[in-house]
């Protein structure tokens, strides 16, 4: 099976809509401040914290002890740790990576993020290689239902797309909800005058329904 898709699939552009996805019911909301002023927290993270803002994160989320959440592009696992202390014991925190992340995987050895499970190098488990996933959360954050015309047309625009291409869209959601695509791309809309962004993502989006429509 994974054989038989990479070869029918050619390019994949992956579009997360949250950074952080939660899900479950909770028991409790914990103290935000004595987790995040833990001296046990590495000082480089502490010294980010103005800027990344995590306990304003947290509070938005209403993260609670008990609850199942998920970081998304965990990277070295910033948001992972605090998490994993936010929800304890009885919770679990999916730290997701495009590609495997080896400070992150020895990071999760500690018995104090016994709660994590790493989900990463999806391209990699599909045996795709980088070149061919597109991912531009890092530029744009959640943009929601928009995530994937974005992708589509960002990647057209660059030359990442080419008449032809077998395109495999993957798309998460809030609440752990999930959607996939498979389609050819037939190329950009060939007008007179250049289109702008918003043009350019509205037709992606039109050609991507007409594709995927049910007959």
């Amino acid at each position: 099976m994974t054989t038989r898709l990479c070869n029918y699939a050619k390019f994949i552009p992956m579009a997360f809509a949250l950074s952080i996805l939660v899900g479950c019911a909770a028991t409790s909301t914990p103290n935000y401040d004595a987790i995040l002023t833990n001296m046990s927290r590495p000082e480089a993270e502490r010294a980010i914290d103005p800027v990344r803002k995590p306990q304003e994160v947290m509070a938005f989320y209403e993260v609670k002890t008990g609850q199942r959440v998920a970081d998304i592009f965990a990277s070295r696992g910033y948001y992972t740790a605090i998490l994993s202390q936010l929800v304890g014991a009885e919770g679990v925190v999916y730290a997701a990576n495009q590609a495997a992340r080896p400070e992150l995987q020895e990071r999760v050895k500690q018995p104090s993020m016994a709660n994590v499970r790493i989900i990463d190098g999806v391209a990699k488990r599909l045996h795709f290689p980088s070149e061919k996933v597109f991912v531009n959360i890092q530029r744009y954050g959640n943009t929601s239902a928009a995530s994937v015309p974005i992708a589509i047309c960002e990647a057209e625009s660059t030359g990442r797309l080419r008449r032809g291409d077998k395109v495999l869209l993957v798309a998460f959601g809030g609440g752990f909800t999930w959607g996939a695509a498979v389609l050819e791309w037939f190329g950009a809309h060939d007008g007179v005058r250049p289109l702008s962004p918003l043009e350019r993502a509205g037709r992606a989006l039109e050609d991507v329904v007409e594709r995927v429509r049910p007959i």
